[in-house]
């Protein structure tokens, strides 16, 4: 629980400098407008809010990462022992994820380099948000507001999580067809990101089929590559491919719509969990399509921002096998296009889901990882009580902002 513990105090301490920029906007503002070096501003708000800590805690006190880590290290050493992905190791990743990793351990044969590497992919993250917000008003305070958020930062420096890799290679691919308009390599990029992140990566494929126009050239030559790569991976590792990452979607988690509901229902949803990542996928489709689909005539960025938002917010309410850590995958889109910063209901949601999101993790997996079939069970005693509560905030946090979106969408029609 000591870890528990330190992601309080410091996610406390991260909220007070983010709050401190929010209520000197101006100055910083002015500050970063008029000053030829804002971008270095940034960079060295990313270089000692990210490499600092890494260097302090995985160098000065050598710190040995651990969660997925571990999971990731593993599949890497199967892979520079001359193994094939599904066949020779287990993999709920996307058939490339595991010899990214594996390059990265040519440099420095360490768990620590994952962790590394995971933050890197953010800094590339940033730079091609820089390029493709380029409308965004004030953006680079933005930027400031998001490294100083607790729970970017603990899953990039700490967490090496690899959820922001999805939104990374959508917007590279947005940001080439912005500036060359070239459907086919948008179409290849689109199609690498899906073979180097996860398996809901696809997920976007919609939302893009509603924002991108001549859909039937990108998406004709993207299934022409997905033939090929399919007959590949059938032909080296049979159905593996598909089974193996299926299985992340068996476990339950939390919090999530089941979760929250699940004792309040005196676990009468338990005869329908199997049926419930269906309709977890055909809701999240559904809102984000139509959100997109009314959003179609903005500008790309904003676009494209709010309905990203819209589709792995949905999921993370409404899949079974989600959890907190899915708020990385949107949350640099969030602070950069929906949040209004002089809105003061917006930026208490933003930090109540940043902090109770880097906190309930590290909770729920010391707890043992409960689900809760009674209401009982969550006043049985005061640790389950914080549980439950945590998991609210962060579903209530995350419907505000759904709900904004919708709200936003349903005005361009009304």
């Amino acid at each position: 629980m000591l870890v528990v513990l330190f992601k309080l105090i410091l996610s406390f301490f991260l909220s007070i400098f983010a709050l401190f920029l929010y209520f000197y906007k101006k100055y910083i503002g002015i500050l970063l407008k008029y000053n030829s070096s804002y971008k270095k501003i940034v960079f060295l708000a990313w270089f000692f809010l990210r490499i600092v800590p890494f260097y302090i805690v995985f160098v000065v006190f050598d710190y040995t990462p651990a969660s997925d880590v571990v999971g990731f290290y593993k599949q890497a050493k199967g892979v520079l022992k001359g193994g094939l992905v599904y066949r020779d190791f287990y993999s709920m990743y996307s058939p490339l994820f595991s010899y990214i990793i594996a390059i990265s351990l040519f440099f420095w044969t360490s768990k620590k380099t994952i962790v590394l590497l995971m933050i890197l992919f953010e800094g590339l993250a940033l730079l091609t948000s820089c390029l493709f917000y380029k409308n965004i008003k004030d953006r680079y305070f933005k930027f400031l507001i998001y490294l100083f958020l607790p729970a970017p930062f603990f899953m990039s420096t700490f967490g090496a999580q690899e959820d922001i890799w999805m939104y990374f290679f959508c917007i590279f691919a947005l940001l080439q067809l912005q500036y060359n308009g070239n459907l086919l390599l948008f179409s290849f990029l689109i199609v690498l990101g899906f073979l180097c992140t996860k398996a809901i990566f696809v997920f976007c494929v919609p939302v893009l089929l509603v924002l991108i126009p001549n859909r039937m050239t990108w998406i004709s030559f993207s299934g022409i590559l997905s033939v090929i790569i399919i007959g590949l991976l059938v032909n080296y590792t049979g159905f593996l491919w598909i089974t193996q990452p299926m299985h992340e979607s068996d476990s339950i988690r939390a919090p999530n719509i089941l979760s929250i509901l699940n004792p309040l229902t005196f676990n009468s949803l338990k005869y329908v969990v199997k049926y419930l990542n269906w309709v977890g996928i055909i809701i999240t489709l559904f809102i984000s399509t139509t959100i997109a689909y009314r959003l179609k005539h903005l500008d790309l960025q904003r676009a494209f921002s709010l309905s990203w938002i819209a589709l792995f917010g949905t999921m993370m309410v409404v899949q079974p096998s989600s959890y907190a850590n899915y708020v990385y995958i949107f949350m640099l889109p969030l602070v950069l296009v929906l949040i209004d910063f002089d809105n003061k209901y917006d930026l208490c949601f933003l930090i109540l889901l940043n902090v109770c999101a880097t906190v309930h993790p590290s909770l729920w997996w010391n707890f043992g990882r409960p689900f809760y079939k009674y209401p009982s069970e969550i006043f049985s005693s005061l640790l389950p009580v914080v549980d439950y509560s945590l998991q609210l905030a962060i579903i209530i946090s995350t419907l505000y902002f759904i709900n904004k979106i919708w709200r936003i969408s349903a005005k361009l029609i009304g």
